[in-house]
């Protein structure tokens, strides 16, 4: 019997998809967890994630190189931000000079 097809894009099956996003593999180098829209899977097995901005920097070398890539750069706006939008950014001091208060 043959083996059901391997979903490049779940790398990290969950039971809620919608709630745990993949990352892009070069932001979160960074620290950063931006959600990726473009993913590809390279003839040595590796599967690599993108964010959009990433994605369209790689997309031509990508389809040059890799067995599959899926683009889903046109979710960007249609998806909600899969943060928490009542998590506030701290408020950065208005002094500017280095004496300490």
């Amino acid at each position: 019997m043959d083996q059901p097809p391997v979903d490049i894009v779940d790398r990290h099956r969950t039971a809620y998809p919608c709630l745990a996003p993949e990352y892009c593999d070069t932001c979160a180098g960074t620290g950063a967890l931006v959600e990726a829209f473009v993913f590809a899977e390279l003839p040595s097995g590796l599967s690599l994630a993108y964010c959009a901005h990433h994605g369209t920097s790689y997309l031509e070398r990508l389809r040059e190189i890799a067995l599959v890539v899926i683009d889903h750069r046109h979710l960007v706006l249609l998806r909600e931000p899969s943060y928490d939008a009542s998590d506030s950014i701290p408020a950065i001091s208005s002094r500017t000079d280095s004496r300490p208060a």
